[in-house]
């Protein structure tokens, strides 16, 4: 599998930029990974695992995966692939714990660089 740098494409134009903590798209895939989802309205279901969802994520050239923290804890995250206002998606976090896990490893990384 290829693997996305955690250097970002979109940084000056994601409207959370200071709030965000940017992490691998990756990792934040298979944090929030899990259950089903049904292609359109009479498609099949198929598992929302971190294969199903890197692969839709992939259509775009470049990303940006981040965590947004909020304080009642179950965090918002988001992956921006373009400079427009709609240009992002802002996947459920069915996996508030991975989610904050995932968080608190790559928080620790910004305070060390």
């Amino acid at each position: 599998m290829a693997q996305w740098s955690l250097v970002t494409h979109w940084h000056p134009f994601n409207p959370w930029a200071e709030y965000a903590v940017y992490v691998p798209a990756e990792e934040l895939a298979e944090a929030i990974a899990g259950g089903t989802v049904r292609i359109g309205l009479n498609g099949p279901t198929v598992d929302n695992d971190a294969a199903f969802i890197l692969e839709r994520w992939r259509r775009h050239p470049a990303i940006d995966a981040y965590i947004l923290p909020q304080p009642e804890g179950r965090h918002s995250v988001g992956v921006r692939y373009g400079r427009e206002g709609s240009q992002y998606y802002s996947p459920h976090n069915q996996n508030p714990e991975k989610v904050e896990e995932l968080l608190q490893r790559y928080r620790i990384m910004e305070k060390t660089a």
